[in-house]
């Protein structure tokens, strides 16, 4: 939540603002080595605030992809630990119009921007991809995303499968067209475009620092989690859902 994007430096901010529940701070490679095994437990914790949040009262969810950079594009094919072909790949950012290498985050949010789940995969994979994964774990809700989920047969097994609809804005060339309630319902997709451009510019999402694979998986999960979290200390505190940076002024 601070942007912190190495261990050692929020260590030292730590030990320049000691809190009174911890007063003995661990080392960096204890910190790292704690940090990555709190999967389990964050997932856990993750399931209770989404249940707290009520995140299931309605059954519109929507789905986006977004880029993350793990080195410097001319470091591509020096990098031993981002080697793995499977998990980094080569993509391409539309917004800035240039390529990165990395993985690419496919975040699902209900309509109030409260993150439900999310993928990683390849940057160099198509966002449609992403699509089976990623909603894995949900079913029964009506699906809004852009043009890149576009899938025929997908959306068909998906729809038999977990009784989801996948809403997508239909092309010029189509002689089908949206109805009304999907227009009034793709308007949503702009509300986790925002999401995303504060997972990039208060968490540092362009950022990571991590030097392996199981690092970048661990920062990511991280990062979303403090998200989640920051929204529910805004409902309990009667806020903005939405309003980051008022927790820390």
């Amino acid at each position: 939540l601070k942007g912190y994007t190495n261990e050692s430096e929020f260590l030292r901010y730590l030990s320049n603002h000691p809190c009174k529940a911890f007063p003995k701070l661990p080392t960096q490679s204890c910190y790292n080595h704690r940090s990555k095994k709190l999967g389990s437990i964050i997932e856990q914790l993750t399931a209770t605030v989404l249940k707290n949040l009520k995140v299931n009262r309605t059954k519109i969810r929507i789905i986006d992809a977004t880029g993350v950079p793990v080195v410097k594009f001319y470091r591509r094919w020096t990098t031993k630990p981002f080697s793995n072909s499977k998990f980094f790949g080569v993509g391409y950012c539309h917004a800035k119009k240039e390529r990165y290498y990395g993985v690419k985050l496919t975040l699902i949010t209900n309509q109030r921007g409260i993150p439900v789940t999310y993928h990683l995969m390849s940057a160099r994979r198509h966002d449609v991809n992403a699509l089976e994964p990623a909603v894995k774990p949900l079913t029964g809700i009506w699906l809004v995303g852009d043009k890149g989920y576009v899938g025929k047969e997908i959306h068909r097994q998906l729809k038999l499968k977990q009784r989801i609809k996948v809403i997508i804005p239909k092309r010029k060339n189509q002689k089908i067209r949206n109805t009304k309630w999907e227009k009034r319902k793709l308007k949503h997709r702009r509300l986790i475009e925002v999401i995303n451009e504060q997972l990039k510019d208060h968490f540092n999402l362009e950022r990571l620092r991590a030097k392996s694979a199981a690092g970048i998986q661990s920062r990511i999960r991280n990062i979303i989690f403090s998200y989640l979290m920051a929204i529910y200390f805004n409902k309990k505190s009667r806020r903005n859902l939405l309003s980051i940076k008022g927790i820390l002024s």
